[in-house]
């Protein structure tokens, strides 16, 4: 179950109407909110390979619905609104390429804000990820690289391209889980181009909860920008999570997720508090 990938809560890039909210736009925001709770599911689940039996890969469809207190991470003008997330996603399913594990996905989803701030916050966005894992001391060692576009959520126009090159260690303690990882993030915004590290820390309740799996999820990170306009700028997010799942039959799957993020920056206008709670539904073929 790949609910909390799916379940795209808020995003950050800002666009017309109005060149102030042009010249707002952060795209980091949303990445510093998401991520974390996009791995969380990854941290305590194995890839399930019995749903797609004699097939390469899966398709997942879901449809997530968020409500956001801060849904453009802006520090001054926070907007409260909710969002819909349609996703559309196939993963390779891993296979063992010596003592490597290789998995891989494209991902096409978008964000669809009520009312008028569609028309502002609105994105659609289209994913490559791959990844080749391997056990190294009493963890395993994880080397990935993405491809990310931004797009208006009609698709019609490309707003930034994100290479995302990453390398993670992940050690687990039965239910606790903990994870260090690297990334360099390249665009062609050089706005968006940075090194970051994260910190995270995922805890699964030993017993379903009214027959859902809970996890609890902390997050520390630190991003330094060295291009552009954010040249010098540093930033600090951390973020408390709470995330629940539930499968049914038939490859159906329903999620809940809950956040509160902060960011702290040496820039003023790139600090932002933000609460974030949905559900998910998903379901696999």
């Amino acid at each position: 179950m790949r609910l909390f990938r799916l379940s795209r809560l808020i995003v950050g890039a800002l666009s017309i109407p109005g060149l102030g909210l042009a010249q707002e736009r952060d795209p980091t925001g949303r990445y510093d909110v998401l991520e974390p709770a996009d791995h969380l599911e990854d941290l305590l689940e194995e890839p399930e390979l019995g749903v797609a039996p004699g097939r390469p890969f899966t398709i997942d469809l879901a449809l997530g619905g968020a409500f956001s207190t801060n849904a453009g991470q802006s520090r001054s003008s926070p907007v409260q609104t909710g969002v819909a997330t349609p996703s559309l996603a196939v993963r390779a399913v891993p296979i063992s390429l010596g003592s490597w594990r290789l998995r891989g996905s494209l991902t096409a989803d978008g964000d669809y804000f009520v009312g008028d701030y569609n028309d502002r916050l609105g994105e659609g966005r289209l994913e490559a990820r791959g990844y080749a894992e391997h056990e190294v001391g009493p963890g395993d060692l994880r080397a990935g690289y993405r491809v990310l576009g931004g797009f208006s959520n009609d698709f019609a126009e490309r707003n930034y391209t994100l290479q995302v090159t990453s390398l993670a260690y992940t050690v687990s303690i039965e239910a606790l889980r903990g994870e260090l990882s690297a990334e360099y993030h390249g665009s062609d915004d050089p706005n968006l181009r940075r090194t970051r590290v994260t910190s995270l820390l995922a805890y699964r309740l030993p017993e379903p909860q009214f027959g859902y799996d809970v996890t609890l999820g902390g997050m520390l990170q630190y991003s330094d920008f060295r291009a552009g306009d954010n040249s010098g700028r540093s930033d600090v997010t951390a973020q408390i999570s709470l995330g629940a799942a539930r499968a049914f039959s038939n490859g159906v799957s329903l999620g809940w997720f809950a956040a509160f993020s902060h960011r702290f920056s040496n820039r003023d206008r790139s600090r932002f508090t933000e609460f974030d709670i949905g559900p998910t539904i998903s379901k696999t073929f």
